[in-house]
């Protein structure tokens, strides 16, 4: 599936917040993230923004690397 001059496996291109499959007509390209529109919209009224929704995404990759050097 080539997008926005990226190409992508079939298999690949799949919502980073539901999973669920996604096509060209029905995906929101969000800082390196493809969102079906209803998870899209969704997460918009949850956070209230797109600042707001950037946010979640750096805790989410700021925390994990934390807990797992706790772990190690």
């Amino acid at each position: 599936v080539a997008v926005d001059g990226s190409a992508y496996h079939k298999s690949c291109f799949k919502c980073s917040h539901g999973g669920c499959t996604i096509s060209p007509s029905n995906y929101v390209a969000h800082e390196k993230n493809l969102y079906c529109k209803h998870h899209h919209a969704q997460l918009i009224k949850e956070k209230g923004n797109f600042s707001q929704l950037d946010k979640s995404n750096e805790t989410v990759a700021t925390e994990t690397p934390a807990s797992s050097e706790a772990v190690a």
